[in-house]
């Protein structure tokens, strides 16, 4: 059990509803009672049958699933989800086995779906081509000149980062701190990174152009959701993301909507069937 956070074991081994209702326990980057993430999960999985916990960092979910599974007294299914953010293709595919990642960059990004954008332009009684339309000129507009090359660095920043942790190893540590220097300015000599790190923006610049260009999901997985959404929530007319995103989490609020919001619900549904491509299934 030294593998599995200790917050992570308080509440699921704690939980007393869990051994008899949860049939799958999901685990997300993000923190309890904050956050859209929190905000979101607690409403799409709003059956006894998941138990979804926030973990903090994709470090953490990641921990929180093999710790987990590695404990084994747990009968329902493990599962986690972590945001694509500026992660290199090579770092993503040595995810923890249990662990999905997120085809967007972040949990904010399933908003900006296409299909999502245009339901909530029908809802709030807006023509939905125009309403994409429009999105899409905005995000072209926005992401030039500095906020371009910020995402660019990002994403380079990340690489390095990659080849930095893969650099340096225990055997490099000796005895004798000169000998420990020599062998940590080797190893950098050796990954030659200002070659390397042109050809990296020159790749990456590459990478967000295209993505821009696309206007798809490419576009979703490479651009930064929180900066997306608050776009979205301009140019569908609202005041402040929190109205965007609170109308989506109030539309998948199935209790609430009992007693009958014939429109809400009709979004609630459309939304849903959006996600479902990018998300767990809401029931097991």
């Amino acid at each position: 059990m030294d593998e599995l956070p200790s917050s992570v074991a308080a509440e699921v081994l704690g939980a007393a509803t869990l051994p008899f209702h949860a049939k799958r326990i999901f685990f997300y980057e993000g923190e309890a009672g904050k956050g859209f993430a929190s905000e979101f999960f607690t409403a799409w999985f709003d059956g006894d049958e998941t138990f979804s916990i926030p973990t903090g960092d994709r470090n953490s979910v990641c921990a929180a699933i093999s710790g987990l599974k590695s404990v084994g007294i747990v009968a329902a299914d493990i599962i986690g989800l972590t945001d694509r953010d500026f992660y290199s293709d090579e770092v993503l595919s040595a995810t923890t086995k249990g662990v999905t990642v997120l085809p967007l960059h972040e949990i904010e990004s399933v908003l900006c779906d296409q299909e999502v954008v245009t339901a909530l332009a029908g809802h709030l009684g807006k023509e939905p081509l125009q309403i994409w339309t429009e999105f899409l000129d905005q995000i072209r507009k926005e992401f030039r000149g500095k906020t371009l090359s910020g995402v660019v660095a990002r994403r380079v920043r990340a690489r390095v980062g990659d080849l930095l942790d893969g650099a340096f190893g225990a055997a490099q540590v000796v005895a004798d701190l000169t000998t420990t220097s020599s062998n940590h300015g080797a190893a950098l000599t050796a990954l030659a990174l200002p070659a390397k790190t042109e050809v990296m923006f020159t790749e990456e610049s590459n990478r967000v152009s295209d993505a821009l260009s696309s206007g798809g999901a490419k576009m979703l997985a490479i651009l930064p959701g929180k900066h997306l959404l608050s776009l979205l929530a301009s140019v569908l007319g609202l005041s402040h993301t929190s109205e965007l995103s609170g109308l989506v989490v109030q539309s998948l609020n199935r209790r609430q909507l009992r007693d009958g919001n014939n429109s809400l619900s009709m979004l609630g549904v459309k939304v849903e069937a959006a996600l479902t491509k990018y998300l767990p299934p809401r029931r097991v």
